[in-house]
């Protein structure tokens, strides 16, 4: 009986493990994650905005 509840537990355990990493897996190889779009140089440039042009007394006081 004791084996048999470790065979159980075991089986369990490692379908436990399977889906945990295969949901981080498939959350890595994601083509729409954070990672694809903050690495790409270009289309961080093209959503960049200078900055308005202060003159030198403004902001002063």
């Amino acid at each position: 009986m004791r084996n048999q509840r470790r065979f159980v537990f075991s089986l369990l355990f490692i379908a436990f493990l399977q889906l945990f990493f295969t949901q981080a897996i498939l959350a890595a190889v994601d083509s729409s994650s954070c990672v694809t779009c903050h690495t790409n140089e270009s289309l961080i440039k093209s959503l960049y905005k200078a900055p308005p042009l202060l003159h030198a007394e403004e902001g002063e006081g």
